[in-house]
């Protein structure tokens, strides 16, 4: 999931969308990739010293993983409620998913793969 204000939505559309293009390109080749090939191409030391363990947490959280970067409205709303624990910006804002959530960004990137 991507988070950003819409200011910086409405300012910068080709950004959003290369972002949200390039997450929905990651999350489909995970989805063709083994847990050992995904470890070997990222950073040495994202395996603290541990490749085994590491291996395993990445075959752990695979179905964790949107396949195609789409979500539903629930898991914006857990989104949100994970937000607003920790982000002061979140915190004390109440605010309407359905005039914030959109999936436009990520339904295009799909059209494109």
């Amino acid at each position: 999931m991507l988070y950003a204000s819409q200011s910086f939505v409405d300012k910068n559309p080709n950004t959003a969308q290369a972002l949200t293009t390039a997450l929905v390109r990651g999350l489909k080749w995970i989805q063709t990739h083994t847990p050992e090939e995904i470890a070997k191409v990222m950073p040495e030391e994202y395996a603290l010293g541990n490749k085994e363990i590491y291996i395993q947490s990445i075959k752990t959280n695979l179905p964790a993983y949107s396949p195609d970067g789409k979500f539903t409205r629930e898991a914006a709303e857990t989104a949100y409620k994970v937000l607003k624990a920790f982000d002061p910006n979140v915190q004390n804002a109440t605010i309407d998913l359905s005039k914030t959530y959109t999936d436009t960004f990520v339904t295009k990137a799909n059209l494109g793969n």
